[in-house]
């Protein structure tokens, strides 16, 4: 299994506890995916966006330390693209 870093932003429009339970939510499903493991999570909290991205201004940055194998970062990809709370996201091996 590779290290990998998975930076996710996440909509800022909500409160923070319906945010802490995405986060939760994502966490649970990475530690679901076949051959995908969690080393740690960062929450870096509310930021100022670079540029705005879907109307929003803010976004609420996790970066996630996780060893998994090449096949469940591709399926790590297909599900995050569809979940709509995340504005953006980017994986990058270690």
């Amino acid at each position: 299994m590779k290290s990998y870093e998975l930076a996710v932003i996440l909509r800022a429009d909500k409160e923070e506890t319906e945010v802490k339970r995405d986060v939760e939510g994502i966490r649970a499903f990475l530690e679901k995916i076949d051959g995908c493991e969690v080393v740690n999570m960062d929450p870096w909290n509310r930021r100022k966006l670079a540029y705005p991205i879907e109307k929003q201004i803010f976004g609420f940055y996790v970066i996630f330390d996780l060893k998994a194998s090449p096949t469940a970062i591709q399926h790590l990809r297909e599900e995050l693209a569809l979940n709509t709370t995340i504005l953006r996201f980017m994986v990058v091996a270690k």
